[in-house]
């Protein structure tokens, strides 16, 4: 039997995959293993990618924004410096939820931190979401913000120094 991984598809045909001493199926449980994990990585990434959240605190001195954001600089309450990039998506999208989660599982899995509990009251009259990470250099947020008279979905990582 042989496997192959075509289009996120997992294809099984007839045909040798090894020699006949190996044990056809540890080899076809580690074939099923690697086709999992690059037909899901498209959608979950991998632990180690920190991209977006390097990107975020580099823009000061790089104003290179992560992929497909708009970044601006901003003076916290507390006159603390920082970084908010916004991504948009169609009105509450599949693809804005999904982007929203995967933003917050980078921002734990990158930085280490205690979770803000609190919820900071928000003068907003469509559903807002947020996630706050306070790590020794800072706090990061992760917001998903609803804008229903403009029919789009705005996704928020920030990072604000402790300066």
């Amino acid at each position: 039997m042989r496997v192959s991984c075509k289009a996120s598809k997992i294809l099984l045909t007839s045909g040798p995959v090894v020699p006949a001493a190996a044990d056809k199926s540890v080899l076809l449980l580690i074939q099923l293993a690697l086709c999992t994990i690059f037909a899901v990585y498209p959608a979950i990434g991998l632990a180690g990618d920190c991209n977006r959240i390097d990107a975020v605190e580099a823009y000061k001195t790089t104003g290179k924004a992560p992929e497909g954001s708009i970044c601006e600089t901003f003076l916290g309450l507390a006159k603390h410096s920082g970084v908010s990039c916004y991504w948009e998506f169609a009105f509450r999208s599949n693809e804005a939820t999904r982007f929203f989660h995967d933003a917050w599982t980078e921002v734990t899995s990158c930085q280490h931190g205690d979770l803000n509990s609190g919820s900071n009251p928000v003068n907003h009259p469509d559903s807002y979401l947020q996630r706050e990470l306070v790590t020794e250099t800072g706090t990061y947020r992760v917001a998903m913000k609803d804008k229903g008279h403009e029919k789009r979905t705005l996704i928020f990582l920030s990072f604000e120094n402790r300066d």
